[in-house]
Parts: structure tokens; sequence; C-alpha cells
């Protein structure tokens, strides 16, 4: 099994015949064995046998992480990173990088406390090791973007996603499709503090990078061949981020055709009964519904006396906020997908009968990828 380096290059994965061999490895660390030994000479068949056993290491906790065992991957990356402090020192790359992965571990385990704080560290370290503007502070920064968005600490996250954002753009230029994510993040942070004209902004960039990309994204030149496809769902996410803002404004024909635009690219890749589709066509007849009731004056009704946004747009807890963050795979742990307010069509007298509630941990957030950071780092 492979797992994706910091270089990008694939690490192949031990096969389960090794795992007593990986186990007793991790035992030797605890005990203070071959990892905890001191420098050794780079040269040396010492340290060509140090970094073959730190790689079964590093291996067993990416094994465990995609089988979700949680504790146990946080346990060992634990292991290596007080290993790599007892041998290099609190601010060598290697011990940024082993905090970078304990991060993404309490990511995916929902842990987003946790996260902060060891994808703080991670950059603090990254920093302290490689500099500033080295494009691995860009992705510790993401993650750490990402894991104040989902603490909703929004400022935080946005101070985060802005600094990657001039790592990336400085390192990879101005239309990188890791820019674009970056800005979509941005444009989710902003959404959330309702600064909804710079979100607008955001995502709007982040939509032109999406579309070039898709032209010059094939299985031919790409290194996935699903990489069409999740390009594909990060356009539909930024589409329906930009409906969340359309429909907050009242402008209602443009968010169903932001809205339809996403759903027929979430169908070309997930077919019609994805949950996700499904959810983008309640979406859908949600906003529509709604631009019903508005004209009916239905609003004015129920919610006679609230303020309007930019002159006639709908109340603030109106929306369908949505936001993208680590990378583009579909899935609750990688992309946050549109979530409809059912409470306030309840208040106007709509039924919710259909609709289903979607935890606010998967709006429409780019994740995963070196994007934000969900990808393992190797050591």
């Amino acid at each position: 099994m492979a797992v994706t380096s910091s270089n990008g290059r694939k690490e192949q994965r031990s096969s389960p015949g090794e795992k007593k061999s990986q186990s007793n490895s991790l035992e030797s660390i605890r005990k203070g064995g071959t990892f905890d030994t001191g420098p050794v000479d780079m040269d040396s068949g010492q340290f060509l046998a140090a970094e073959h056993h730190l790689k079964a290491i590093h291996d067993m906790a990416a094994e465990h992480l995609d089988h979700g065992e949680y504790d146990e991957a946080r346990e060992v990356f634990e292991e290596i990173l007080r290993g790599q402090r007892q041998r290099y020192g609190e601010k060598h790359h290697r011990v940024g990088t082993a905090l970078h992965n304990i991060g993404i571990v309490h990511l995916r385990s929902g842990n987003f406390a946790r996260a902060s704080k060891a994808s703080s560290q991670a950059v603090k370290v990254r920093k302290q090791a490689l500099g500033p503007d080295h494009p691995d502070v860009a992705v510790s920064l993401a993650q750490l973007g990402v894991s104040h968005l989902e603490c909703s600490q929004h400022k935080d996250a946005l101070v985060a996603f802005r600094e990657a954002l001039k790592i990336r753009r400085k390192c990879l230029g101005p239309r990188h499709p890791k820019v674009g994510k970056l800005l979509n993040n941005i444009g989710c942070s902003l959404f959330e503090l309702n600064e909804l004209k710079g979100a607008k902004i955001a995502f709007e960039e982040a939509l032109i990078i999406q579309r070039t990309m898709m032209r010059t994204t094939s299985p031919v030149n790409s290194a996935s061949v699903e990489a069409p496809n999740q390009v594909l769902l990060s356009i539909a996410s930024t589409l329906c981020n930009i409906g969340s803002i359309k429909l907050r404004w009242g402008e209602f024909e443009e968010a169903i055709l932001a809205l339809e635009e996403a759903l027929l690219l979430q169908q070309s890749v997930l077919g019609d009964e994805d949950p996700t589709v499904l959810n983008t066509v309640e979406s859908i007849d949600f906003v529509d519904r709604a631009r019903i009731a508005y004209e009916e004056n239905l609003f004015e009704e129920k919610f006679g006396g609230c303020s309007s946004i930019n002159g006639g747009g709908l109340p603030e807890n109106m929306s369908l906020p949505g936001c993208s963050g680590l990378s583009d795979n579909a899935g609750p742990a990688v992309t946050r997908m549109m979530n409809i307010n059912i409470g306030l069509m309840q208040n106007m007298g709509f039924s919710n009968r259909g609709h289903r509630k979607v935890n606010k941990s998967t709006k429409n957030r780019q994740a995963n990828d070196d994007g934000t950071g969900q990808d393992l780092h190797w050591i």
C-alpha cells in the first residue's frame, strides 16, 4: 500500500506479513532502542538501517490511520515524535513533520482542538527549521486553518489561510491548484464572518483557477486517474458556496444557476443517488421555494422588521453555509457539502420532509492533499 511523501512520491507500505516486525520496531522505540541511540553517521550502514526502521514505523501508523484506528495511529506517531526529539532536538524539521502528522490524526478523528494545537506547533517548528516561506510551512498553516475553522475560530482560520496563501503564491504562482484551494477556504472563513463581498471575491478567484485546472487535467497527464473527478467536485463545491452567497443576498435565480451547474458536475462523478447529489437537489428545491415565499411577501409576514443585506437580501440566518477545505475527495473528512437552514423553512411553514440535515463539520471545505494538509508527510 502506498502513502504520499512530502515531495509527492509514493512510498510502499509493509505487507501484513511484516506487521510483527513492525510491532517489534515500535517496542524498540519505547524501550529506547534503535531510534534513541543518538546521532549516527549519515554515510554509515547504521543510518540506513535507522531510516528503514523509521519507514516501517511510519507505514504502520499510516495503516492504522487508513483503517480509522485513530488511537493506534496517534500512539505510533507520538512515539516517532519522541524519538525524533531525542535524536535531533526540538527545532529539527523532522520534529515538525511528526507534529504535522499527529495533527492529521486528530483532524481526521474529529478532535479539532488537539489538531489545532499540534498543527500550530508544527508551523512553529517548520518555520524555525525550514524558514518562514517554505512550502511545508504553508501545508501546516493550511491544516491549522482547517482546525480553527472546525472549532468555529473563524478569524484565526482566516489568518492561517492568508499566511499560507502568501507562501503558495510566492512558491507556486498565482494560478496553482493549491492556491485555489486556499482561496476557497478563505472564502469559507469570510462567509462565516459574514464578510460576504470578500467571500464572493475569493470563491470566484478559486473558481477561475479550478476551471483552468480542469482544462489542463486529464488521466494521461495526472498523477492519479481520479484527478479530473476531484477537480470537478472541487468546482461543484465552490459553485455551491457561491450559491450560498447569492441566496443570502436574495439573488434566487443566480443561486439556482450556480447550484444547478454544481449538480450536473456532481452527477457526472457520483451518479444520481449519492447523498451529496441528493443534498444539492434538495438545496435547489429549497432555494426555489424560498424565492416563491419571498415574492409572495411571506418573509415580511414571518420576519417583518428584520434587516436586509445589501438593500434587499434575506435575513442573516437564512443561508446555505458551505466551505471548501483540505482536498477534493467527497466525504465527511474531506469536503464540506451544502447545509440547508431547515429551521427557517419550518418557520415559514414549509415541511422539511425529505430534507436531511448535514453535520456542520461536513461543509464545502476542501481538505486532504497537500492543499490543506491531510496527506501524511514522510519523516
